[in-house]
Parts: C-alpha cells; structure tokens; sequence
C-alpha cells in the first residue's frame, strides 16, 4: 500500500469512528470519490467495532447500516433513500448472496441512469473491488460501459462536445490547460494511478490514440 494509500485508509478509520461515537459530521474527507482505499478502510473499521460489541450512537446512521456485520441490517439499509454509492459498490462484492443482489440492482440502474457521473465517481473504488471473490460483477459491468458506443456513452464520446457538471465541480486541468471532455479522458487523467492505466488500456483498444497520449505522462497532483 503506497503512503496516499495508507493516508486514505487512516481517514477512513477517522471518519468511521467519527460516526459512531455520535459526530454528525456526514463521512467527512471518505466523501471523496477517488479515494478507494478510504472507502473500504471505513466499511471496515464499523464492521470492526461492531465485532467487538461496541455500543455507540450512530449504529443508526444509513452509512454504518450499509456496513454492519449483520447481513439483514445491511440488505435493509439497501432501501433506504439515496445510500451512499461508494458502499453500495463495497456490497456488492458483498459475501451474502441477498446483499449482493440488492447492491447489484441498485448500482446498476445508478449505472444506466447517469453513466458519466457514476463512472467517474467510482471507477477508482470498482477497480479494487475487482480484485475481490465477489468483486469481477461491477468491473465487468463498468468496462462494458466505457467500451460501449451507443446508447450509454454516445454523447461523452464525441470531442468536440463541451464538458457540462464536472466543469463546474472538478475544475482540474492537465498540463496543457485543457479539461477532460469525456468519461475516459476524465478517468485517463485520474489522481489513482489504476484508474488511468484502466483507461488508457481501453482507450487504446478502441484505436483512439491521439486521445491515449500525454506529454510526459498522465499527471496528477496526487499520484498514487
């Protein structure tokens, strides 16, 4: 685990216990979308405590429901109003069979609903539970949307259109003082090193070249 990696973890350990001894402080810095390590770290550390018998507060929140040890607590949790997409992903490498379902159906029409959002948000964190048991299902999934040209992606692949949300809420540029445009050029220029190699690699096997080449390298001010 590289240094970024490790920070993310501890921030996510922070976050968790911050919730359960009753901070309404939301999941603080976890809210990040390329922070997987952050994400899992803190579906990890409730888990955790709940183990140990911990009796705190904020067992009640929606985001320690989705993590419980209790497999009905987390499928229940799964219905509740707008869960948290990050865990939803965590479940559905999820070791019950019913809370993996539940997770699947959810991350999936989150998927179909708004492609380019919920690809770029969690692609970082899909990647990592790609390496799971139960983990391929949402890589797969992810993959065959990147790769697709029509219907799910067809307006973020074409060049010339302007980038619309993630002007306004990622306002990183590459070196070149462009932004990305598209749904693989935003994940080419990643901060998680995984998720431009991801990208790059379909990028390249879709024959768009020009669009796979930076000058010196993918640059990121958190490389990781």
């Amino acid at each position: 685990m590289s240094a970024w990696e490790r920070q993310d973890a501890k921030d996510g350990r922070a976050a968790a216990a911050g919730l359960l001894a009753g901070r309404r402080v939301g999941i603080g810095g976890v809210r990040l979308p390329d922070r997987p390590a952050a994400w899992t770290a803190f579906d990890e550390e409730v888990r955790v405590a709940r183990a140990h018998g911990t009796s705190l507060p904020s067992f009640d929140r929606p985001e320690t429901r989705l993590c419980h040890r209790d497999g009905r607590i987390r499928e229940a949790a799964l219905d509740e109003p707008d869960p948290a997409l990050p865990l939803v992903a965590i479940r559905c490498a999820d070791w019950v069979p019913a809370v993996r379902k539940r997770a699947r159906r959810i991350l999936g029409e989150a998927l179909a609903a708004d492609p380019a959002r919920t690809l770029t948000a969690l692609t970082p964190l899909v990647l990592r539970l790609g390496r799971r048991e139960q983990g391929a299902w949402a890589l797969e999934r992810f993959e065959a949307a990147l790769r697709a040209e029509d219907p799910v992606l067809a307006p973020w692949w074409r060049p010339a259109r302007p980038a619309t949300w993630w002007r306004a809420e990622r306002p990183a540029r590459t070196r070149t003082g462009e932004q990305p445009d598209t749904v693989l050029a935003w994940l080419r220029w990643s901060p998680d090193r995984d998720t431009r190699r991801f990208a790059a690699r379909i990028t390249l096997d879709r024959g768009q070249l020009a669009y796979a080449n930076w000058p010196g390298g993918p640059p990121s001010s958190r490389t990781r």
